[in-house]
């Protein structure tokens, strides 16, 4: 993200306004933080493994929904947007099992930050199999999707709007940033969104605090602590909450929703230790540690496959064996 600017002139340039204009710095760092790039490349096995991905999804149904921006709260907590044009547009892709029946049900698969659906198409075969239909998202500003910036009210929007054009769903599978999407839509946690109702939840690689997220950004440019929190305040105006409300250990105990948590001990993005806070949030979570598979190869692990459509499709609680491969 940074990166490309050139870090330590970038730096230069916040400490700068740190002292001269903290609020148009803590505006302009918070856009550069809400548009997502390409901050890596993939290995070799990743790049062949996105490209059958995406052979397969030439053999799935494109859809769009659209949807209005927003949300954007005032002061006294209302959205101010509920009657704004459905101008933005999610692409989803459609992926049906070989015989529909009355019991066919819907899991819908949510990417990370800077991913896109094609990376969750490992977990379309099993979950066919299990006669589910799979719908599989490019969040806004990835992928298919229109808009060039995301933030978590902005997802939590367009899936929302999704829910009600295609529910009811059975479960969702999320990797990263898409987790926090997942533990939102869940717990209705964003004033003026509904929760959607689920029968299980698997968060892979989920980040437990949003406010950990935005710190450690603001650490690595240098914003300062009144920077800082001009920064975080522009949270409350999109989401209607504080930043530091968005715990997903708070949302998943709104939830209650049966919830599976894999996660690498070694991930390096993203702590092991926020999986097991999260897994004290109550009974209904469960967390399966998954060894050696880092941040972002657990995504296509056949440990992470079994274990998360196992659970999706069975009433019992998390699958026992399961080791990393």
């Amino acid at each position: 993200m940074v990166k490309s600017l050139g870090l330590k002139a970038f730096q230069t340039a916040v400490w700068i306004g740190n002292i001269l204009a903290p609020t148009l710095t803590a505006k302009t760092t918070f856009k550069l933080f809400c548009t997502p790039t390409r901050s890596r490349s993939l290995s070799q096995k990743e790049t062949a493994m996105t490209q059958r991905a995406e052979q397969r999804l030439s053999a799935a149904r494109a859809m769009d929904v659209a949807y209005r921006k927003g949300p954007y709260f005032d002061d006294a907590g209302h959205d101010q947007t509920h009657d704004a044009p459905k101008d933005e547009t999610l692409r989803y892709y459609v992926f049906e099992p070989e015989t529909v029946t009355a019991d066919t049900k819907t899991v819908v698969l949510l990417h990370g930050w800077t991913g896109k659906s094609a990376f969750m198409l490992g977990f379309v075969g099993p979950l066919l199999a299990k006669n589910f239909r799979v719908l599989a998202a490019d969040l806004p500003a990835h992928g298919g999707s229109s808009a060039r910036q995301l933030h978590l009210p902005k997802a939590v929007n367009a899936l929302s709007e999704l829910h009600q054009q295609t529910g009811p769903w059975h479960g969702i599978i999320s990797h990263s940033f898409g987790s926090a999407v997942a533990c939102v839509l869940a717990s209705g946690f964003i004033p003026s969104f509904a929760k959607v109702p689920l029968q299980r939840l698997v968060l892979i690689a989920a980040p437990h605090s949003m406010q950990w997220i935005f710190h450690g950004f603001g650490r690595a440019i240098g914003l300062n602590g009144r920077t800082q929190k001009l920064f975080d305040d522009l949270v409350r105006p999109l989401a209607g909450r504080a930043l530091a409300e968005f715990e997903s250990a708070n949302m998943l105990q709104q939830s209650a929703v049966p919830t599976l948590l894999l996660h690498a001990p070694d991930d390096k993005e993203v702590p092991f230790s926020g999986a097991e806070f999260m897994a004290d949030a109550n009974e209904t979570v469960s967390l399966l540690p998954l060894p050696g598979l880092g941040h972002r190869r657990i995504l296509y692990a056949a440990a992470t496959i079994r274990a998360a459509t196992g659970f999706i499709s069975d009433t019992a609680n998390v699958p026992s064996g399961v080791t990393a491969d």
